[in-house]
């Protein structure tokens, strides 16, 4: 029997643009031959608005599970613009900034949140791509207990130093902890 295990994406389907959506897609489906593997990721396709845009909460790509979840707030570009500018590359900024900055970044999706804490008995592992959304960054505290293996993906190094933290602590098989830290 197959390991089963679920990749938490802010995008996936084969009309997603962007290279670390479609890195993914091409990871899930050639980890898939050793594992049984789920996507649980938004309704968007476009990652400026995260407007809902499948409709369906289950599809099947390329025989992978994706289970899609609602965007709850979508993403105001002249705030998020103008208040980026206050934390990315400012040394100074406050926590409650950085706080401020996931929840403008996007994409909020409480109810796969819910559904990590709901069903994280349900897999051995959680892989989070992109540590720099509100998915990741929420649904690390909510499937992390120590039992299982826990990972953030990024081809991209952090611009946060505090809250992201989170996200980028891995949990090897054995429950060893590997850390990594933010270069701010």
């Amino acid at each position: 029997m197959k390991r089963k295990l679920a990749f938490v994406v802010q995008r996936y389907g084969l009309e997603v643009n962007g290279g670390a959506e479609l890195l993914s897609r091409q990871l899930v489906e050639h980890l898939q031959q050793q594992y049984d593997i789920e996507v649980l990721t938004t309704k968007a396709i476009e990652y400026t608005t995260w407007k809902n845009e499948y409709t369906n909460d289950v599809d099947v790509i390329n025989g992978v599970t994706v289970r899609r979840f609602g965007v709850d707030k979508p993403r105001d570009l002249n705030r998020f613009g103008k208040f980026s500018g206050k934390v990315i590359g400012n040394p100074e900024h406050t926590m409650e900034q950085e706080e401020q900055w996931f929840e403008m970044q996007g994409p909020h999706v409480p109810e796969l949140i819910d559904y990590i804490k709901d069903h994280a008995d349900d897999y051995e592992a959680f892989i989070f791509k992109n540590q720099h959304s509100f998915g990741c960054s929420a649904g690390h505290d909510s499937a992390s207990d120590g039992t299982r293996t826990y990972a953030a993906l990024s081809g991209r190094q952090s611009t946060h130093r505090g809250s992201c933290r989170r996200c980028l602590v891995a949990h090897d098989l054995k429950g060893k902890n590997r850390h990594h830290t933010c270069p701010i």
